[in-house]
């Protein structure tokens, strides 16, 4: 994070289902060092200029809750919380953390046809997602889970050409449904204005597993489409 070519950028390390909470707490403090970013504020209202060069550390809130209960004092500074409001509960603007909604994983019971298992479930939680309050983060996950053969391999054959045309369609189905439902003006479709409004209105992370430069690019590259291109894009949804 601080080399020129990343000075612009930030990074969040977000850890859930784990123990020895305060000791990766310390651990994130000691090694990040200046590195670390310590506002205790809301991630999704932060200001992108106030957030670049720096990694933010999220912890599941039952990860806070223990170091505060472990530690006998307040919040640590350095240290957030993140809350998937697909479980529940509402946005609050003065939660110190992330605030998202979606949900990975495929049925263990439903051991074949997992990428359409996958793509079903994601098309749902985008018809849920577009009911939260538009501050709230969307995540989509490009992952399958199962215990019959090597995650890797079947997470491979995701990323096949027409696989990722899939995520593209998806990735734009989303896309579209945040702005038609979030966004209190209505603009016709075809109009030319429908390029830079979804620009202002893209969704914000995609869950892959065993991430490399190649799928990366993938999501990148639909980060970097002009608009004219993104109002291309809700064809494919």
């Amino acid at each position: 994070m601080t080399s020129k070519d990343s000075s612009n950028e930030f990074l969040i390390l977000k850890f859930d289902k784990c123990l020895n909470w305060s000791l990766i707490a310390d651990a994130c403090i000691n090694e990040l060092g200046n590195s670390l970013f310590k506002g205790h504020v809301n991630l999704n209202t932060a200001k992108l200029k106030d957030l670049r060069g720096k990694v933010i550390c999220v912890f599941s809130d039952k990860g806070v809750i223990e170091i505060a209960i472990q530690r006998n004092r307040g919040p640590i500074h350095g240290i957030l919380g993140f809350t998937n409001l697909y479980s529940g509960g509402g946005y609050a603007d003065d939660y110190p953390g992330l605030q998202y909604y979606g949900k990975g994983g495929t049925s263990v019971t439903k051991p074949f046809k997992k990428l359409s298992q996958n793509e079903k479930k994601q098309r749902k939680l985008i018809e849920g997602a577009k009911q939260a309050n538009p501050e709230v983060m969307g995540m989509m996950y490009w992952t399958t889970t199962g215990i019959l053969e090597s995650i890797e391999e079947r997470n491979d054959t995701m990323w096949d050409t027409p696989n990722v045309t899939k995520l593209k369609g998806l990735w734009a189905h989303g896309l579209e449904e945040f702005v038609w439902e979030r966004n209190p003006l209505s603009v016709p479709e075809g109009s030319p204005a429908v390029g830079p409004f979804r620009k202002r209105s893209m969704p914000n992370i995609v869950m892959i597993d065993f991430a490399d430069e190649r799928k990366c690019g993938v999501i990148r590259g639909l980060n970097d489409l002009s608009a004219d291109e993104l109002a291309a894009l809700g064809g494919a949804a």
